[in-house]
């Protein structure tokens, strides 16, 4: 259980000095959920996410005409906890019913090397491109036809917002905390079980045939992605910092 699982020495003084705080604040619902679970419900633990989309993007409406339907984005570090590799290796099996698949990779770190080799490996420079990191990201992503999140493990993802925003449906592992805020299985995108290669496999396939259903997530993630409007995440804040002050009046 996750109540009974080691604390990082990072948040150990808070754990044990409850007693000093009036509330925690965590970045998802389920965070909120474990830690009131782990500490009894000693103190309140409320849920503000740490990113937040600008409100002229909450009216945005995507031209559908434009969409690559070959190109797959993933928005990310090149790190292990981020099992890139598992996506390399998707496409190695996409290519065959797929061939022209894109996958683009956009992100940095000290995995580059290694996905590289894998690339070589799986033959795929015609198919998987490391992009790097890209200032403009939206102008890079728009025309992509769905997103990939295949972390072992997870807070709120900012790249994740980004892509919902643009109406990007994203496939991704349910690893705690991030994904299951920002996909709603079978309403945005697909979300699936951690490390699950075949379910990968089928959901991503399974979408790249089916053209309106992509459709329908698109327009499903923009909806979704105005719950994390500037103003509403402000309100949030707003509204605790209200509750800080009241309480030493």
């Amino acid at each position: 259980m996750v109540y009974e699982s080691d604390i990082k020495n990072t948040y150990k003084h808070v754990f044990n000095n409850l007693n000093r705080y009036s509330g925690i604040i965590v970045s998802t619902k389920q965070q909120q959920l474990d830690i009131s679970a782990r500490i009894n419900n000693e103190i309140p633990v409320h849920t503000i996410p740490v990113g937040y989309i600008d409100e002229h993007f909450t009216n945005l409406k995507r031209n559908n005409h434009s969409i690559n339907n070959n190109k797959i984005i993933s928005v990310a570090r090149y790190s292990p906890e981020k099992q890139l590799n598992h996506q390399i290796e998707l496409v190695s099996k996409l290519i065959k019913e797929f061939p022209n698949i894109q996958l683009h990779l956009y992100g940095f770190g000290k995995e580059e090397e290694k996905y590289k080799q894998l690339i070589t490996e799986y033959n795929l420079e015609n198919n998987v491109f490391l992009r790097g990191f890209r200032r403009n990201l939206s102008a890079e992503i728009q025309d992509a036809y769905m997103s990939l999140i295949t972390s072992n493990m997870e807070g709120f993802n900012l790249g994740l917002l980004e892509t919902i925003t643009e109406g990007i449906p994203p496939v991704g592992y349910n690893s705690k905390y991030g994904p299951s805020e920002l996909i709603l299985n079978n309403e945005n995108g697909y979300l699936i079980n951690k490390n699950d290669k075949d379910e990968l496999y089928n959901r991503v396939r399974n979408l790249l045939l089916d053209k309106t259903l992509r459709d329908t997530f698109s327009q499903e993630c923009i909806k979704h992605s105005k719950a994390f409007s500037s103003k509403i995440v402000m309100k949030l804040w707003e509204d605790r910092f209200s509750t800080i002050n009241s309480s030493y009046e």
